[in-house]
């Protein structure tokens, strides 16, 4: 009752902000934010470029499977949308939703093996691959929606190891799929056969990545940004890194490149790859470091407790995020107490839109619309 009380005060404060604070000056009509909102039975909101709703509200949003929604991806046409969904507990099954983007309606729900926490589309569009926590991974045909491998995450630990696949990533060519291990410290490498999903290779292990989490693929497709993100604290010397790897020979490149605030979780690339945005959870900051150079510089921190941004007082958590095709606006999810999506003007690097979603936002995909 007074998690429920709490929330509807901030729906109340918060969709006031979201009403006067969201322009048109800022509007970015051929775009829609798609948010996997992990409240049960919450499933997908959608809104628009100015964070107006077009599918479901602060109170739900598309009924489907929503056992905890979790993160979802588009087809590269932007027609398809996969859901993942994370479950409760130690559940043996759960599912990924499978929707026609057009129509916002779910035309397939496929059985999971577990705790489904993410799922991706391989770049060729053959596979939806979903990690789930049960460690393995599961391929999606995207021809017929049905799962025609999974595969144990086992890495070259010792048998039995639950890894916890949390985040998964691809290399350009569909080959190797990566696997931050949250709990082992690691980032796990599979290779398949692009044609038929199966496993052509051992696995690999990258260790020394402290609660390995946020991957991302650079736009160039040499390397992969790796997020070691645990909040600070003794004992955790490792944590609060981003890690650089070198997609051909699986190898680290360089040192870890130590971020600038506590429990980094979320990293975004603008389109010509010049900068590299990082989310810090826990310290309330978003850091901005040049993606074009070797040492990755820092170039500014945006602090979303500065009062230019109109967000309130507080440490406001920045989560999951995406920058609009054109790279003039960023959107990002604000965790719990905030519980909404924010709209970032990337010129001014100042919030121009903030709007109270309800539950417990946490997955942000942008969807790019054609003309």
């Amino acid at each position: 009752m007074r998690r429920y009380i709490s929330l509807l005060f901030a729906a109340g404060v918060l969709g006031v902000l979201g009403a006067l604070h969201t322009t048109a000056a800022y509007a970015e009509n051929g775009v829609e934010i798609w948010v996997a909102n992990e409240e049960e039975f919450f499933g997908t909101q959608i809104l628009d470029g100015d964070l107006n709703f077009l599918a479901g509200d602060e109170t739900g949003g598309i009924a489907g499977s929503t056992e905890h929604t979790h993160i979802g991806d588009f087809t590269s046409d932007f027609g398809t949308y996969y859901s993942a969904n994370v479950g409760e507990g130690d559940a043996v099954t759960t599912s990924v939703d499978v929707f026609d983007a057009d129509t916002r309606t779910i035309i397939a729900s496929v059985e999971t093996a577990g705790r489904s926490h993410a799922v991706i589309v391989s770049p060729d569009d053959r596979w939806a691959i979903v990690n789930n926590l049960n460690n393995n991974t599961q391929l999606i045909d995207t021809s017929s929606n049905e799962i025609v491998n999974t595969i144990p995450v086992v890495g070259e630990s010792p048998p039995g190891t639950n890894h916890r696949p949390v985040c998964v990533a691809t290399s350009a060519n569909s080959k190797k799929i990566y696997h931050a291990a949250a709990v082992t410290d690691k980032v796990i490498v599979i290779t398949i056969d692009p044609e038929t999903g199966q496993e052509v290779a051992p696995q690999k292990e990258i260790d020394g990545i402290e609660n390995a989490c946020g991957l991302l693929r650079s736009k160039n497709n040499k390397v992969l940004y790796v997020l070691a993100g645990r909040a600070t604290g003794t004992g955790n010397a490792g944590a609060n890194q981003f890690h650089v790897i070198n997609i051909k020979t699986d190898e680290r490149i360089g040192d870890p490149i130590p971020t600038t605030g506590a429990d980094a979780h979320a990293i975004a690339e603008l389109n010509n790859g010049k900068e590299i945005w990082i989310g810090n959870r826990d310290s309330g900051t978003i850091e901005i470091r040049n993606g074009k150079s070797p040492t990755y510089d820092l170039i500014e921190i945006i602090d979303l407790a500065d009062p230019k941004h109109e967000l309130g007082p507080g440490i406001h958590k920045p989560d999951l995020f995406g920058f609009s095709p054109n790279g003039k606006a960023f959107y990002s999810i604000l965790r719990e107490p905030d519980n909404s999506v924010i709209k970032i003007d990337v010129a001014t690097r100042t919030v121009v839109g903030s709007r109270f979603m309800g539950g417990e936002p946490h997955g942000l995909r942008v969807r790019a619309l054609s003309d």
